[in-house]
């Protein structure tokens, strides 16, 4: 996943939400992904608090048994 996403739902999806809800003047925005993202999206999430990463294959991976 690459930071055109974030540009796509800040322009276009969260503007059509706040026709019929009451949207956050900046909500957070949490991605899933079970492949990854760019290191450009990945730098942009650092730099943008409301933005949050998860990584599906490792939020579900099995704990180890010691």
């Amino acid at each position: 996943m690459s930071p055109t996403i974030i540009d796509d739902l800040e322009t276009y999806k969260i503007p059509a939400l706040r026709e019929d809800l009451k949207v956050a003047v900046r909500p957070d925005i949490v991605l899933f992904s079970k492949s990854g993202y760019t290191p450009s999206l990945q730098a942009l999430a650092r730099r943008e608090t409301h933005i949050t990463l998860v990584d599906v294959a490792q939020s579900l991976a099995q704990p180890r048994e010691s």
